[in-house]
């Protein structure tokens, strides 16, 4: 699967994941991008075929919401908990990177437009 990391994780997690031979993206390697609110990160994930990975569950299921309503399509959400995954601890790029490589080994093929809701496991 496809991924657009959210601004609030450092783009050194998509360098990683991109080394581990994903393909990933993060908001933050785009400086247009780092603008825009949750429904635009969205809409950007739609266009690129992207499921977007955040910590931001509120606001992006909110976002998911509103377009299930409408009859919009929604992208794929890859949740992390910071409790699962602390933001702040050394160790987290190194498990987020390793949780998700797995996640996406596990999910190929995978429509990145389906609105599907994952919550990320830490790597076993």
């Amino acid at each position: 699967m496809r991924l657009l990391i959210d601004e609030m994780y450092p783009p050194a997690i998509a360098e990683q994941l991109r080394k581990a031979g994903h393909d990933a993206i993060s908001v933050q390697e785009d400086p247009e991008a780092r603008a825009l609110d949750d429904s635009a990160v969205c809409g950007l994930a739609l266009s690129a075929g992207r499921a977007v990975v955040t910590e931001n569950a509120a606001d992006f299921l909110r976002v998911l919401r509103h377009r299930a309503a409408m009859g919009d399509p929604a992208p794929t959400l890859v949740i992390a908990s910071n409790r699962s995954f602390p933001r702040h601890s050394a160790s987290f790029a190194g498990q987020a990177v390793r949780a998700l490589c797995a996640f996406c080994e596990a999910h190929q093929g995978a429509d990145a437009a389906s609105g599907a809701v994952y919550w990320l496991q830490p790597p076993g």
